[in-house]
This record gives structure tokens, C-alpha cells and sequence, in this order.
């Protein structure tokens, strides 16, 4: 029996960073059986996610910057929303349920921030480097304008951080793929995400990793004082999106 260390190697962004830190385990070569426990692993320090979100081209551990915007431009691939996370991209799921409910408050946050020239908003395929150099592509992103002179971030991939991030749950995120992004996001400078879940019929409304308030459709999606004056009842977003 042999036994060998393998390393998802953690690969360079596009400004010759290394992006994501790396996985590192220790294989016994004793015959396929081991296989799944390393696959577990892997998806265990990616979130629990199901493996069917990996994508095997480029191979897991390989991927780059490039190889996401790739992805995202369609450009020579199948064109798909993806995040790199661990040298490893992974589809960004969203059905037409949550796609349609995003697309609602979307419209509704551009009506509020635009005329104000609050900031910019991007949607599900905005993404944008954490700090730890992982690339996220939250559902709904807002940057706030720093001063009258600011300018729109021109990168393919932004380095700001978003000062509001909304997340439309799907059923294969999972609970701690979730909390895993949420300690992204605020380390990274984030004020505030959204988790809405439209099977719950509900939404958290988090201002750090940890704290969060939990809404009913009675309940009120406040973005102050990350967006000043824009709140939107839960449950007539729901009724728009259903519409």
C-alpha cells in the first residue's frame, strides 16, 4: 500500500494572485471505495453542495479567473453562471421561480437607486473577488457611490465589494454553503445580504455574518441605511413576481 499527498492547487486570478487557499488530503490508494470519502471531502469544504454543481473543465483545483469569465461571456463554452471557489467552479443554481422573483426586486431597487444615482446594481452574472480571492456572483448586488465623482467599477471581474448582496435561495443551496458566503461577503466589506427563500415564504436580513433578522411576507425588506429610503414589503414582492 502507497500512500501519496495531493493538493488542489490554488490557482492565479487575473492579476497573478493566488486565488483561494488550498485543500489539501491525504490518499490512501487502496481501491475505488476510497474515492467517494475524498470526494466528500471536497464538497464538505465547498459547502456540503451537491457534486453534480462541479464542473470538471478545467479540471477541480485548475480553474481560473479567465476560465469563469469564460463561462459567464459564453465565450468557446456552454455559457453558465459559475463561481471559482478553491481553484474549483461551481454552477450557480437558479430556477425560473427564483429567477422571475430576482428579476421583480431588481426592478424595483433600479427604480429607487438610478434616478438617485445611488450606486450601481448588477445581477446574477456580476461577479465579484472576495477578499480571500474567491469570485462570487451574488443574485443581486448593489455598490454604493462613494462621492458625487465616483465612477462604475470597469473590471470584468469587480474588486469592490458589494455593500448590499441579495441571495434568491434555491433548493440545492445548502445551509452551510450559505454561512460560508455570508463570512465571505462581510469580511470582504459587505453591510448587508438578503437570504430570501420563496418556498419558506421568507427572508433574513443579515448585517454581519452572525446577526440576522428572520421576515414573514408581512415583514419588511429594509436596505437603510445601505440604500436610505428603500424598503419593500416581503410579501408584495411575492405577489409581483407571481403576477
Amino acid at each position: 500500500m502507497h500512500a501519496v499527498t495531493t493538493k488542489i492547487q490554488s490557482p492565479k486570478n487575473v492579476n497573478g494572485q493566488i486565488s483561494g487557499r488550498p485543500l489539501e488530503k491525504l490518499l490512501v490508494i487502496e481501491g475505488a471505495s476510497d474515492l467517494p470519502r475524498t470526494l466528500s471531502f471536497v464538497l464538505h469544504e465547498l459547502g456540503d453542495i451537491s457534486a453534480s454543481r462541479v464542473l470538471m473543465d478545467p479540471a477541480p483545483g485548475t480553474a481560473t479567473e479567465s476560465d469563469l469569465l469564460n463561462y459567464i461571456e459564453g465565450a468557446g463554452r456552454e455559457k453558465l453562471v459559475v463561481e471559482l471557489c478553491k481553484g474549483i467552479l461551481l454552477v450557480k443554481p437558479m430556477g425560473y421561480e427564483e429567477s422571475i422573483l430576482a428579476g421583480e426586486l431588481f426592478a424595483m431597487l433600479h427604480a429607487y437607486v438610478r434616478p438617485r444615482r445611488l450606486g450601481w446594481l448588477a445581477v446574477a452574472d456580476g461577479p465579484m473577488r472576495m477578499k480571500g480571492l474567491n469570485v462570487r456572483v451574488p443574485d443581486i448586488s448593489f455598490i454604493a457611490r462613494r462621492s458625487a465623482t465616483d465612477k462604475l467599477p470597469k473590471e470584468a471581474i469587480a474588486s469592490r465589494p458589494p455593500d448590499l448582496v441579495v441571495e434568491i435561495l434555491s433548493e440545492s443551496n445548502t445551509a452551510r454553503e450559505m454561512t460560508l458566503k455570508r463570512g465571505e461577503y462581510f469580511a470582504s466589506g459587505t453591510r448587508m445580504i438578503w437570504e430570501i427563500d420563496p418556498r419558506k415564504k421568507k427572508a433574513k436580513i443579515y448585517t454581519s455574518a452572525s446577526s440576522s433578522v428572520e421576515i414573514g411576507s408581512r415583514g419588511m425588506l429594509d436596505a437603510s441605511p445601505v440604500i436610505d429610503g428603500f424598503s419593500v414589503r416581503l410579501g408584495e414582492l411575492f405577489a409581483a413576481a407571481a403576477d
